[in-house]
């Protein structure tokens, strides 16, 4: 089992510079972190603090890429915790070191939105 004992490499990734399933006119954040087993069947990434400030702080729903699952996730407390499921379709174990792509997960627009008119109104 290896043991990540150095600092967080964080990365600033620009849009359309990063892997191809990450928004290409998005930016995100690309770090190294080991997987935790915590308390039961939950396991996580810490996050760095540079990265929960890039992202705009406090608890900022992504989309995150590791081993090339992309999957959405909440950054609560520093931590990103992956689920059983998760993990297994995205082939980790704990106990090992990964490189986690990180972008907001923007909000999704309805059509409705954006009707004008009398249809709108229908």
């Amino acid at each position: 089992m290896s043991k990540l004992r150095h600092a967080h490499r964080v990365v600033r990734l620009r849009p359309g510079s990063h892997d191809p399933v990450m928004n290409p006119f998005q930016a995100g954040m690309r770090f190294r972190a080991e997987l935790r087993r915590t308390a039961g069947i939950a396991a996580g990434f810490d996050v760095p603090a540079e990265v929960v400030t890039e992202l705009g702080g406090g608890h900022p729903r992504v989309l995150a890429t590791v081993n090339g699952y992309r999957f959405p996730a909440a950054i609560r407390a520093h931590r990103l915790t992956v689920g059983p499921w998760r993990r297994a379709a995205a082939r980790i174990t704990a106990g090992h070191a990964y490189d986690i792509d990180v972008e907001l997960d923007l909000p999704r627009r309805h059509a409705s939105r954006f009707r004008t008119g009398a249809s709108a109104s229908a």
